[in-house]
């Protein structure tokens, strides 16, 4: 007799009962076997389990079916099922911003899930009343969710198909990023599912010494201290790359001051002469500033910040980039927050008027933090005179020729164009290839990764990474020979994407959304893909609630698209939408067959060949 089996198949409702808001209305069951729970069946295999010689892991894919159709009758059902929605936000922050998901099992799950929160997973609990933790509930199958978590991980973010049973555990024991930690002595149903964890490729830490199952991948401890250390050698989790740089600060400048409210006491800055200018030129490692009659702190309208760095790498993305990143480190300081850069305009609190000095320092150590392969970095902080009103000038005469500087690269043929691997944590083959031509489809500014792949040497900000793959998530890619510059396909881009997926992306079209598309990540702001029911191409925006004419959703794209190179769809973001290069491969706009109305509206004045494509409401829908 297996220990719980009976127990949990006593618990098997008349009927199962499916899950709503997801494409996968039994996960667990349609990533085993791939279909719904068959109730009779699961009765019959555990009744011929119980009654043989058979392992107590051979019963772990009845019990796992059997739970979910429990917990699919259950009335509560809907407050702990995720929905796909509410799926991919946990595996967007509870991946690319952590080391992963624990599931603590157990009667003492206090300190354990402390420990591992505090350690930077994301926790799950099955006891109530804990102060950390993603509760599940307190029933002996409340772990089903957690399996659920799992299934359409792999469902999602992999290749692998429903009722791909050997697959499934393959890719949840290599890239899975979960861990169970038993915290004590368990129920019968509990320690069932536990071991159907293990056998699906689940790595265990025990903090239990009657635990009853000898198999697996398994660490026993005696402390959650031990706990949390033990997960270094399981190499399915994240890993951090380096401590929060913004540590090592001066000692007046908090992270915590970037939350800071308070209503201003007064504005420094706003006048015509205030700038926060970065450029290049000749410069030493040093910070300084005016000394004023009031003691160094500031005394008129106009403040200036000139940061020159001797860098020969320095173009004008790059430089737009880091002068952003300048300002920013200026909210460190207590009771300052920058309210636009041009002109330079600081809201500052009672009291909260620092030195000018410090001005200086923070931005010159921030600067030298994030970024340890710039150049010397030289910051000056100017109030008055009139080597102030100069400097405003030459910071309007640089702004203007930057713009210029950057429109001239957005016409020219690219050569080369920068990789970031931010979202590899929770997309295993997504690899992002950027240009002022092909923008990432998350939104953010392309010059971020150029600046990350200068003069990085971790990725700030973005401290977790798989195991074996680089500190910094950008770099420099060479695009190589010419395979197909219409579609976007070279030999050093392919090299690369070989290389940096392990051989699960051979190919790939920057311009094209058919056969090789670009990679898509989860985090995209909208999809394009190819419909032969529509004779082309559709383009969906972010979380739209209502269909294209082929039946598309936004959740069937999501889910479609998540994490991996599919044929026939990618991610897309605004800025490449209006590229002279949107989809060429394809036909450009001419093969669009329909978009959403915000879509439209956003991307009207910049691309009028839109005006023709029908949207929800122009099609009669």
């Amino acid at each position: 007799m297996i220990p719980g089996l009976s127990s949990l198949i006593q618990q098997l409702p008349e009927r199962a009962t499916a899950f709503d808001g997801s494409q996968f209305a039994f996960p667990m069951s349609e990533a085993l076997f791939g279909s719904p729970p068959d109730l009779p069946r699961l009765r019959e295999e555990a009744e011929h389990l119980d009654a043989g010689d058979a392992q107590p892991q051979e019963a772990a894919w009845v019990a796992l079916a059997a739970a979910e159709a429990a917990e699919s009758a259950r009335p509560d059902r809907e407050e702990w099922f995720l929905t796909d929605g509410r799926f991919r936000g946990i595996v967007f922050t509870g991946i690319k911003w952590r080391a992963g998901w624990a599931l603590v099992l157990g009667e003492d799950q206090e300190a354990y899930a402390r420990a591992f929160d505090a350690a930077g997973f994301m926790t799950f609990v099955t006891r109530a009343g804990l102060e950390v933790g993603r509760f599940l509930g307190e029933r002996e199958t409340a772990s089903l969710y957690f399996a659920q978590l799992l299934a359409r991980y792999a469902l999602v973010y992999s290749d692998v198909e429903p009722g791909q049973s050997h697959e499934l555990t393959h890719f949840i024991e290599d890239h899975g990023p979960a861990v169970l930690v038993v915290s004590g002595r368990m129920r019968p149903v509990e320690a069932l599912l536990c071991l159907s964890f293990m056998r699906l490729g689940v790595g265990a830490i025990i903090a239990e010494a009657d635990f009853p199952w000898q198999v697996g991948n398994r660490v026993e401890v005696d402390s959650p201290e031990a706990a949390v250390a033990a997960t270094a050698g399981f190499q399915n989790l994240r890993i951090r790359s380096q401590d929060d740089s913004l540590s090592a600060l001066p000692e007046y400048a908090d992270p915590a001051f970037l939350r800071e409210e308070f209503e201003p006491a007064r504005r420094l800055g706003g006048g015509s002469n205030s700038f926060l200018l970065l450029r290049a030129g000749e410069a030493a490692e040093t910070a300084s500033a005016e000394a004023l009659a009031d003691g160094g702190t500031a005394a008129s309208e106009d403040i200036g910040i000139l940061v020159t760095t001797d860098d020969a790498t320095l173009d004008a993305p790059a430089a737009e980039e880091l002068e952003s990143a300048a300002a920013g480190y200026l909210n460190l300081l207590r009771g300052v927050r920058v309210e636009q850069t041009d002109p330079l305009t600081l809201a500052l609190k009672e009291g909260g008027d620092p030195p000018l000095e410090q001005m200086g320092e923070v931005v010159r150590r921030g600067l030298r933090l994030e970024y340890p392969r710039l150049g010397p970095i030289q910051v000056e902080v100017i109030s008055a005179g009139a080597r102030l009103e100069g400097l405003a000038g030459e910071a309007k005469a640089e702004r203007e020729r930057r713009r210029d500087e950057i429109a001239r690269m957005a016409e020219a043929d690219e050569a080369e164009v920068y990789s970031c691997e931010s979202c590899a944590p929770f997309s295993r083959e997504h690899v992002c290839f950027v240009h002022p031509l092909r923008t990432p489809m998350c939104g953010r500014p392309w010059s971020e990764m150029v600046v990350g792949a200068r003069y990085m040497g971790v990725s700030a900000g973005r401290p977790w990474r798989r195991r074996g793959r680089p500190e910094n998530c950008c770099t420099v890619v060479p695009l190589g020979r010419e395979i197909d510059p219409v579609k976007g396909e070279y030999e050093g881009l392919n090299e690369f994407v070989r290389r940096a997926t392990n051989g699960r992306m051979e190919r790939v079209f920057l311009h094209s959304v058919r056969d090789y598309p670009h990679s898509s990540c989860g985090c995209f702001y909208a999809l394009a893909w190819w419909s032969e029911e529509m004779g082309g191409i559709g383009v969906m925006q972010r979380g739209f609630s209502g269909a294209a004419p082929d039946g598309s959703t936004w959740n069937s794209l999501s889910n479609r698209a998540g994490g991996k190179q599919q044929p026939g769809i990618t991610g897309v973001a605004i800025g490449y939408m209006r590229s002279p290069k949107f989809l060429q491969g394809d036909g450009g706009w001419g093969a669009v067959k329909w978009m959403t109305r915000k879509l439209k509206e956003e991307l009207r004045e910049a691309v009028p060949e839109i005006e023709g494509i029908p949207t929800e409401e122009e099609a009669g829908e």
